[in-house]
């Protein structure tokens, strides 16, 4: 059923109960079955043929974000996650893709267009940077309206794609890899047709795929990607965007969207962003860094199974709220969009924060 690497990883972690107390999810339901350990005690009695693959397990298999808090803090190195994706992948292979994962795909599969001021941006040839979204930022136009002020506020030669596709990194993570491999590719080519110098993205999932998955894949992006946190940094830097700092008494936290960070090492580059507006380091949560916990909306969850989702991001809230924040900064637009939707606390993204002192 597995393949020997994760037959090795099944075996090993099914007894072990290290990275239990890290697990968001867990935290969360309080059920050891959403535990790394739980997953691979189901599948690997379902590998060795004691118990059937049930509609339980299947369910419990697509309650997992795909965060890799457990596979950080494993003394070992196991690849935790990897041991749920595999275990989707036999789902699918087997016909027995949920439904809430199969009507989450109407919207992960559709195609959309970024609704830009700037019409000239559209399908533009050879820009310097080339702005990929991603949906969320399709859907939120005072982010997109951030986005484009920055952009032009730097003298930027952007475009945008005429039709942005999915990257293909969300089937990736629901088991459905054949599909993605086709996306990446679809979506690839037009990237590379674009004849953009440079790629940036506000989309945390979409600059892990471009950077890790797709290489994976053995897919090549041609121009140079940055996440916008990146970028911004690198436009601070040239002395293309003036910041007006303002006496501001607010306390600032960032949380670090997991595949930003965990997924890509990218932590000091929106912090610095936030100090250049604030004019002091943003304060840290709890867990921060490599060891913060999931907004809940990864893995596609907030569309397959929105009320865990919104318990994680709750969650997430109150111990910010405890940690004494005020404005809780973040770079990746599902963090924003599930943390906006708690209303317990003033969340903003890492672009309007910016936008905003232009």
């Amino acid at each position: 059923m597995f393949d020997q690497k994760t037959k090795e990883t099944l075996k090993m972690c099914r007894c072990c109960f290290m990275c239990r107390h890290a697990c968001p999810v867990f935290l969360t339901t309080k059920l050891d079955s959403n535990t790394p350990r739980g997953y691979a005690l189901m599948l690997s009695r379902i590998d060795e043929g004691i118990v059937p693959m049930t509609d339980s397990v299947v369910d419990r298999l697509y309650e997992c974000t795909q965060c890799g808090l457990c596979k950080i803090l494993c003394a070992f190195d196991w690849q935790e996650d990897e041991v749920v994706r595999a275990g989707r992948e036999e789902v699918v292979a087997a016909g027995r893709t949920p439904k809430n994962v199969n009507d989450a795909l109407a919207v992960v599969e559709a195609d959309y267009t970024l609704p830009v001021k700037d019409k000239e941006a559209v399908g533009k040839k050879n820009a310097d940077v080339l702005y990929y979204g991603g949906r969320e930022v399709a859907g939120d136009t005072e982010l997109l309206t951030s986005v484009e002020k920055i952009l032009s506020a730097a003298g930027v030669d952007y475009g945008v794609l005429e039709q942005e596709y999915q990257t293909g990194a969300e089937l990736y993570e629901l088991g459905l890899t054949d599909d993605a491999k086709a996306a990446a590719e679809k979506l690839a080519g037009a990237v590379n047709a674009s004849g953009a110098k440079r790629i940036v993205t506000s989309c945390a999932h979409a600059y892990k795929a471009f950077k890790v998955l797709y290489p994976q894949f053995d897919i090549t992006i041609k121009p140079r990607v940055q996440h916008i946190s990146e970028y911004i940094g690198e436009l601070l830097n040239a002395g293309k965007l003036k910041i007006k700092q303002a006496a501001d008494k607010m306390v600032y936290a960032y949380h670090d969207p997991c595949q930003l960070g965990k997924g890509c090492g990218v932590y000091d580059a929106p912090r610095d962003a936030i100090k250049a507006v604030t004019g002091k380091a943003p304060q840290e949560l709890f867990h921060a860094r490599e060891e913060a916990e999931c907004c809940g909306a990864g893995s596609a969850m907030y569309l397959t199974n929105h009320n865990l989702s919104m318990k994680m991001a709750e969650r997430r809230i109150q111990g910010a709220v405890e940690d004494g924040t005020d404005v809780l900064v973040t770079a990746c637009p599902n963090c924003h969009k599930i943390f906006s939707e708690c209303g317990a606390l003033k969340v903003m993204p890492l672009e309007k924060l910016v936008a905003e002192a232009l």
